[in-house]
């Protein structure tokens, strides 16, 4: 992917707007990514659970991942500028005078949409339904190992109060995650 290629401008004002949106609403996940792309008319912003997409006008030929802290941070205090320019050099994401690490991928890669609540168990469902290579592509790997550490503290909480009951943690673990799949493969709730 040749970083080079990642140069937009964004018409201040429709930046400014997409950012009120996503200090609004915008509640994404510790240790998520945000995801830049580029259809040739819009800056596509994805976060949280949303997407915004002003205007812009450039040459965007991938997907870039930074920390959604990041995003928020900048929707909150916007570098001054109009147009603001984004670019990508020596794997950072500069956004005016701003700037963060980031890093790129082929364009429209990601494949895979959380709700913006995303429950414990939807999240731990990613990687029962999806590689480590499409999660890491959505910016949900850091997420995606709170959630299966979550997991599995408090199966081996549940197992060490089952434990008179000869029930291993093993097998509490095996139960759980087949509950899980089977849940997620015919679509009934996982609460």
């Amino acid at each position: 992917m040749n970083p080079a290629t990642c140069r937009l401008s964004v018409p201040r004002p429709g930046l400014l707007q997409a950012f009120r949106l996503v200090r609004k609403l915008c509640r994404p996940k510790r240790g998520e990514e945000a995801i830049l792309s580029f259809d040739g008319a819009c800056l596509h912003i994805d976060c949280g659970g949303m997407t915004v997409a002003p205007g812009a006008q450039g040459d965007w030929s991938g997907q870039v991942r930074f920390p959604a802290d990041s995003l928020v941070m900048l929707a909150k205090l916007p570098p001054a500028g109009d147009p603001l320019e984004f670019s990508v050099r020596d794997r950072r994401l500069h956004v005016g005078s701003c700037s963060v690490a980031c890093a790129v991928q082929h364009a429209w890669t990601k494949s895979i949409e959380l709700p913006v609540n995303a429950d414990l168990a939807q999240i731990l469902g990613l990687h029962l339904t999806y590689t480590p290579d499409e999660i890491e592509a959505a910016g949900y790997s850091r997420v995606v190992d709170r959630a299966k550490s979550t997991a599995e503290r408090r199966i081996a909480k549940a197992a060490e109060a089952l434990g008179e009951l000869r029930i291993e943690p093993g097998e509490l673990h095996e139960w759980a995650y087949a509950t899980l799949r089977r849940k997620l493969s015919d679509g009934s709730s996982t609460r």
